[in-house]
Order: C-alpha cells, then structure tokens, then sequence
C-alpha cells in the first residue's frame, strides 16, 4: 500500500456510499465498489430458496433471519444473530448453511455440542457434520476428514487446545455459540477463537452484553475487527464507565462511523480491489 493510501475495512462501504451526494462530489469510486453496492441491493431484495418442509417449519421471523445472514455473507461482512434465547438462532444458522455451501466451523460451549448434533438430525439432515471431541489422537484423526464434511462442531475448550492444528484450514464461515464465552478479551479462549481464519464470522448470543460493553467490542472485535476501534480508543471514545456510553455505541453502529475525516481539500478516489479490499487514496488538491 502507497503513503498515500489508506486502507479500511470493506463493511465501511455503506457508510462511504452515503457520503457519495452533492455535497460531496470530490469522491469517486471504481467499478468494483460499484458492484458492491449494487451487490448488497441485489442481495437485499433477494429471495432465499427454502423447500415446502422448511416453510412449514420456519417462523416469518426466522426466514428473515435467514435472509439477512445470506446478505452478510455475500457482502463479506460478519455478524450477530442476537435473537433471545428459545427462538431458534440455531435453526436458522443450519439453513444458513445450508444456503451457502462450503466448509463450516461451529464452536459452541461443551453443554451443548450434543444439542447441535440433535438440532443438524432434525433439520440439516442433507449437511455431512462431524463432531469433533474426544482424546487428543482422536481429535487429530477426525481432523484429518475434514474434506469430507460440510460442518465441523468443537468446543471453546477443545478449539483453545488444538488451535495449531485449525490454523493449517481456511474456513468459508466461522460461527460461534454463546458468543459471550468471549467477551474477556485477554482470554487464551479469545485468543483462539479470532485466530481462526475464515471468510464469514457470525456471534450467537442471546446476551451480547451482560455486565459491560466491552464484551460487545470483544465479539465485534472477532466478526470485524476494527469496526469499534482498537479497544484503547474504544475505551477513552465511549467513557466505559458512563452509562451513556451505550446510547453513543448504538449512534456508532448505526451510523457506521468511519476513522477517515474527508474534507473538501482532498480529492479521494475510492478503490474496492478484487481480494475485497477497500482503498481510499487520498490527495490534497487546491481549493
């Protein structure tokens, strides 16, 4: 990347193409941002293929749940699926699946490994799932099919203690259970879990906040890692301490806040790269 290059996180594109009106008309894009955008309308308005069984099973609220981790991934973007507990996020992440083929990861807490392998009986009977548990010479052994499965389920603990043998795999979606098991940031549990390469990220997570809103950095920090800022900043930006710290997190979310001031001195021009990645080159220009 040139000196006069910045890059930034390809979800900021949203927020990028809101800026795109009169007023600020020293803004340009590339084709491939175009796309990207029209991409995320297309995807938007997109209807989901469900068969006559799912439709029966599913609530109106479910299939929308399902709609939008469709959008999430086909944007490449992550994230949070924060629907109460009892109301069927794992449901809809198996129908997700099984809408965008590829190799999955799920980790969930050791309580319920056994309830995902009843939930993928139930409704994910055309996904080939493998659970990954066991001694350690186990493990590594069914680590070693991992071609012939659609979905691999392990647990916090067990990710934590073969991590190195999961960093040799690129996942096509990463989604973790009871996504509050990272909300301590410094945890070697953490650690791992955002070790993990993969080209979508999705939370589970009934709480995403239980006693601070650093536990919703922690898990933004896993399905977009820069999206609330790097955590020193988050913390003197938002007054952790400040109960109004929560009203001014959601403004940030909504608003899609971008690190980037632009002023009207610059010209920028705005690249999205093939590999998904976001440009803006930025030089100074007489007024």
């Amino acid at each position: 990347m040139e000196k006069d290059q910045i890059e930034i996180p390809i979800y900021k594109s949203l927020y990028i193409n809101d800026m795109l009106d009169e007023k600020n008309n020293f803004i340009q894009v590339n084709n491939n941002f175009d796309k990207l955008i029209k991409n995320f309308e297309k995807y938007r308005n997109s209807n989901i293929n469900l068969s006559n069984e799912d439709l029966k099973i599913l609530r109106d609220y479910q299939i929308t749940g399902i709609k939008w981790m469709n959008i999430i991934s086909k944007c490449g973007f992550g994230g949070i699926l924060a629907d109460e507990m009892g109301l069927g996020k794992s449901i809809q992440t198996i129908k997700f699946i099984g809408q965008n083929r590829g190799k999955t990861l799920i980790v969930v807490p050791t309580s319920l490994i056994y309830n995902w392998e009843n939930e993928f009986n139930k409704f994910g009977q055309d996904l080939k799932y493998l659970i990954i548990n066991g001694n350690q010479i186990e493990r590594y052994e069914l680590l070693e099919k991992i071609n012939d499965y659609d979905v691999l389920i392990t647990t916090y603990g067990l990710l934590r203690n073969d991590i190195e043998k999961y960093l040799e795999y690129e996942f096509d979606n990463f989604i973790i259970d009871e996504a509050q098991n990272i909300k301590n940031a410094f945890s070697q549990t953490t650690e791992a879990v955002k070790k993990i390469k993969a080209k979508t990220k999705f939370a589970l997570t009934g709480t995403p906040i239980e006693n601070s809103i650093l536990e919703l950095w922690s898990i933004f920090d896993f399905i977009m890692p820069g999206f609330l800022l790097p955590l020193n900043r988050f913390k003197k930006e938002y007054k952790i301490n400040n109960i109004l710290a929560v009203h001014t997190l959601n403004l940030l979310i909504l608003a899609l806040k971008t690190i980037t001031t632009i002023s009207s001195t610059t010209q920028t021009i705005i690249y999205l790269y093939p590999e998904n990645k976001l440009y803006i080159i930025v030089s100074f220009i007489d007024k």
